[in-house]
């Protein structure tokens, strides 16, 4: 049966959500919108076939902080050594079927109107992202299945299996449509084997292990702390103005956190190091062919079981993978520590000829000393006035300031449109956009991800969505156009696209507004205008 239109959501971020017995949501949770949801899917159930995809980020398995009790751990295997107490469970296997679980628990109404949507005709493809990469594990995707079946009639519990697909990459459908999540564009959130991303080390009492990107290590061990103090800890965009604000607030925990991060993150590098070394090395690379493996099956799978076809599909598979960026943990703590501090480095060096410009010693003496020695004149007096209001030096501050912002303004110039690894990752996702409808010739290819809904024409003939997320954001930047609650979503059908909102108030979708901004201002741009300005504060 085919759809006569397609829709596609992405980042939801559920954890345990509502503890019915006591009515009290989990303080890592950051979706409330099981009604809104739900009304949703009630709009477009009715209005004929529709297949929905949710692109990942569904569940956030790292933030489900809910323990297992003694008898949980004896009835999903769950070991002493899959928990931290701390910092919240392993990422094996049994402890994903428990924290599916929870999630369920805690989202009923959320899990209900998607059977509904089901039972109506339409269907359910879920593809993963970076925070639920446990979805990988079998056994999880299975209690998923079973939680679903549960919830209907037994007489219908086989329509689940029938309309709901894992999949483990990326929908495509040929002419039309590509689908990814996007994390693989990001270095804090690419996987170095995203279709099969197991860790070659077994741990003493939990078996196999999921080898997390570096914001998984961020979400064990900064945001699971800041979270229960404070909701808004991963609501806040752009999340540099958050640590600023928890800077003032908290103080010693910001410190502590930090410490413990920087801690952790460390042994990460020296375990991804491991991981290539004896015989985990040899492990790993079967690991990483398994995982070319399945690059080659999801061809296989989206070319019908056309042998041409599928080559030819895999060969352009193979050209996405390749433009993943490189996961921080496999760059080495040197080389990230250098990545993170160039930019402020950066900052610091041309800021220091303003300062030092700024700071002459005896400048003022050295003049006055040499233009006293002048027969009076109009102009002794009008030097020596502008020497006492250091207008000379100003003057040489304002000069070199301008130079060094026009230098830095022709180095963004010439780089625009080339994606790196620093570059404004909104920026840089529109080029792999770019990049993949071209390759595949399809008229829309959309992201999740990064948060932000967006736009952006790749072409004559293709676009590219970013499909925002359904958890709440404070953005100051776009608080004058966008609501906190995105509810963003995308809606192909008859071979058009359009990036909506729902309303939930309306009941209803609406347009989306976006706005398209300039990047911000380089930390070395923002730094030479700080300095103009405390030069000329002091004069």
């Amino acid at each position: 049966m085919n759809p006569s239109r397609f829709l596609v959501v992405s980042d939801f971020h559920m954890t345990s959500g509502k503890n019915h017995s006591s009515g009290v949501w989990s303080p890592t949770e950051d979706f409330f919108w099981d009604n809104e949801f739900r009304d949703f899917l009630t709009h477009y159930s009715a209005a004929g076939s529709t297949t929905l995809i949710i692109n990942g980020d569904l569940f956030d398995f790292l933030k489900v902080l809910v323990f297992p009790t003694p008898e949980e751990m004896k009835s999903y295997g769950i070991s002493a050594d899959d928990i931290n107490l701390t910092y919240g469970l392993r990422c094996s296997e049994v402890t994903g079927t428990f924290q599916i679980d929870k999630i369920v628990d805690g989202h009923l109404v959320f899990f209900r109107a998607l059977v509904d949507f089901m039972v109506a005709g339409n269907s359910v493809v879920v593809l993963k992202g970076n925070h639920d990469i446990q979805l990988y594990w079998e056994a999880v995707r299975e209690r998923v299945y079973t939680r679903l079946e549960g919830l209907l009639p037994p007489a219908k519990a086989m329509i689940v299996r029938e309309r709901l697909s894992f999949l483990p990459w990326c929908y495509y459908v040929p002419g039309l449509l590509f689908v990814e999540h996007g994390n693989q564009y990001e270095y804090t959130t690419s996987f170095r084997n995203f279709l099969n991303p197991e860790l070659p080390i077994d741990y003493p009492g939990t078996g196999k292990q999921i080898e997390l990107d570096l914001s998984g290590f961020l979400v064990r061990y900064v945001l699971n702390r800041l979270k229960p103090i404070d909701p808004l800890s991963d609501s806040i965009r752009p999340q540099s103005k958050y640590f600023q604000m928890f800077w003032n607030a908290h103080p010693f925990l910001f410190v502590t956190t930090i410490g413990t991060t920087l801690r952790y993150i460390l042994k990460a590098f020296t375990k991804a190091r491991e991981l290539t070394a004896g015989s985990a090395g040899a492990k790993y690379r079967r690991i990483v062919d398994e995982n070319s493996s399945l690059i080659s099956k999801e061809a296989m799978r989206f070319s019908g079981g056309n042998g041409g076809g599928a080559v030819l599909l895999e060969n352009k598979f193979r050209l996405f993978d390749a433009r993943k960026a490189e996961p921080v943990l496999t760059s080495g703590a040197w080389r990230f520590l250098w990545t993170e501090a160039r930019t402020p480095l950066a900052a610091l060096l041309a800021v220091l000829p303003l300062y030092a410009l700024s700071f002459i010693p005896n400048f003022n003496g050295w003049a006055d000393e040499a233009i006293s020695a002048w027969d009076a004149s109009f102009w002794k007096s009008a030097l020596l006035a502008l020497i006492a209001l250091k207008v000379p030096q100003m003057a040489a501050v304002v000069l070199l300031g301008i130079l060094l912002i026009l230098i830095y303004g022709r180095i963004r110039k010439k780089h625009r449109g080339a994606p790196t690894g620093n570059l404004d990752i909104t920026l840089k996702v529109r080029a792999d956009a770019s990049f993949i409808a071209q390759q595949l010739g399809v008229r829309f290819v959309t992201f999740g991800h990064t948060h932000y809904a967006d736009v952006f024409r790749c072409s004559d003939q293709s676009w590219y969505f970013n499909t925002g997320t359904w958890m709440t954001i404070f953005s100051p930047e776009e608080q004058i156009y966008r609501d906190a609650h995105q509810f963003t979503f995308l809606k192909v059908e008859n071979g058009d696209a359009e990036l909506l909102r729902w309303n939930p108030d309306r009941k209803a979708p609406q347009p989306v507004r976006v706005v398209d901004t300039e990047p911000a201002p380089t930390n070395v741009e923002d730094g030479i205008f700080k300095v103009l300005l405390g030069v000329f504060g002091r004069g």
